[in-house]
């Protein structure tokens, strides 16, 4: 399979997995074709990016990391406000996320711009997860944090929809509302007994950075494990999700944006780790040789900036390879 951004989609390609609408219901099954209908009903929904059937990649296949239907349900329970069930359906996430074989993810998280907020609750959980798990943390600690996760913006739900989706740069009006969120959300679970106070302050504290410039202005070891983690998770989300006003950013940049800042704004060590299991460049994603060839990636190397990669005569490479390092680094994304 080849991941294919929005902008580079054309009609004619088949899907190599499923596209969902906003619902977690089939919008277009793996296998079939995208007609000039389907195409207007990806751009409507602001889907970033899709798998496609490419030949000679049958076996690229990107691993999932978290069932389906425990995503559409959390996308469910977000919208309705039901916060318990937000907490029993994170919960239950720590559990399926333990049945990954690699705890090296290869997949684009798939996300649309129409419900973003609750999408991004979700995908930032899921990171946090994974880094807790490869971090040694123990079930309960894995528990609190995706809970953290799941509920860290639901404070933004109660900042008016014009702000969250407004296309123009914040006004200082509009963004001293939205540092407010962690407030709010905080406030909103506060009093219940299903979230813990771990979990509750992760949700105030996950804008944060360690040179003291975050919303609250705490410093270094001040600021606790878990939103330190959600800082991350966060700005990685983020940044390669599509929003109203921008297409989404790759992982590359993504990962070169959390190391350019790292001792600074995030936890040197998490974001190590962070990059170590989320590639600069998933599998499934076509890329540019400095060489001029064209490839995709296929498997990671150790390095995550040097990806094992086939083009399309078959041939593969091992850019960490020392005969290779010279003729065939990454030069861009296609």
């Amino acid at each position: 399979m080849r991941y294919v951004p929005f902008e580079h989609i054309k009609t004619g390609m088949v899907l190599g997995r499923s596209v969902l609408n906003d619902n977690g219901g089939i919008l277009i099954r793996d296998g079939g074709t995208i007609s000039d209908t389907a195409l207007k009903h990806i751009a409507n929904l602001g889907i970033q990016g899709i798998y496609v059937v490419e030949p000679g990649f049958e076996d690229v296949v990107p691993d999932d990391i978290l069932d389906g239907k425990i995503k559409t349900a959390l996308y469910e329970a977000l919208e309705l406000g039901d916060y318990n069930k937000c907490v029993n359906l994170a919960k239950n996430m720590v559990a399926d996320i333990k049945y990954i074989k690699e705890m090296t993810i290869n997949l684009v998280d798939i996300k649309t711009f129409k419900n973003y907020e609750y999408h991004h609750c979700v995908s930032v959980a899921m990171y946090s997860v994974v880094l807790g798990y490869v971090l040694g943390l123990k079930e309960e600690q894995l528990q609190n944090l995706a809970v953290a996760g799941v509920l860290h913006d639901i404070g933004k739900f109660d900042v008016k929809k014009r702000v969250l989706n407004s296309k123009k740069v914040y006004g200082d009006k509009q963004m001293d509302e939205m540092m407010k969120h962690p407030i709010f959300g905080y406030e909103t679970v506060k009093e219940n007994p299903n979230v813990s106070s771990v979990s509750r302050n992760s949700i105030l504290f996950h804008h944060e950075n360690l040179d003291g410039s975050g919303y609250f202005k705490l410093t270094g070891e001040k600021i606790g494990l878990f939103p330190r983690i959600l800082r991350i998770a966060d700005t990685y989300d983020a940044l390669t999700a599509t929003r109203r006003h921008r297409n989404a950013f790759s992982p590359a940049f993504a990962c070169r944006c959390l190391c350019e800042d790292a001792g600074r704004i995030y936890d040197a060590d998490l974001v190590r780790s962070f990059v170590s299991t989320f590639p600069m460049y998933p599998k499934g994603f076509a890329v540019k040789l400095s060489n001029g060839d064209e490839a995709i990636v296929v498997g990671q190397s150790g390095d995550m900036e040097r990806p094992i990669v086939r083009k399309h005569d078959g041939e593969e490479i091992n850019l960490n390879d020392k005969a290779n390092a010279y003729i065939s680094i990454i030069e861009d994304m296609i």
